[in-house]
């Protein structure tokens, strides 16, 4: 955990610990977790808690099967590099203004079409985005 923002560390809780009641989480309530979540922890450790709580939030839901890794990495990376780009101690509210995109049930639809984020594949693991890079010499040279 770090001391650089303000984050509303009960709500983390009740999520992690699968307190919160499923017909209540609804696409908004997915973008405050995945804002808290990347405001209080590493990249790598947000997405951990994020998709373990996302798991048992379906599981208790009845419906396990509805996890989509695809969709809860590229989410929390949009989430995470918004917040980082934002700056420190950036209150949720100010957040959510600046970024309504983020609540459009569609925001994923611009890398990736509804029958890959359907797939089983993409169920599974996370599945990179069929967009080419604007500049193929960028990404060579970032790779070597």
């Amino acid at each position: 955990m770090n001391d650089r923002h303000v984050v509303p560390i009960a709500d983390i809780a009740r999520f992690e610990n699968g307190e919160i009641d499923p017909d209540e989480f609804d696409h908004a309530s997915h973008v405050y977790m995945a804002f808290a979540m990347t405001q209080a922890y590493s990249f790598d450790e947000s997405l951990t808690r994020y998709s373990r709580g996302l798991r048992k939030l379906c599981a208790k839901a009845g419906k396990p099967g509805k996890f989509n890794m695809t969709i809860t990495v590229a989410f929390l990376a949009a989430v995470g590099e918004r917040g980082a780009n934002a700056g420190t101690k950036v209150a949720w509210s100010d957040f959510a203004l600046a970024n309504s995109d983020l609540f459009d049930r569609q925001f994923l639809s611009r890398w990736y079409t509804a029958d890959v984020l359907r797939s089983a594949l993409a169920r599974e693991t996370f599945v990179l985005p069929k967009t080419p890079a604007p500049n193929p010499g960028v990404a060579r040279r970032i790779a070597k």
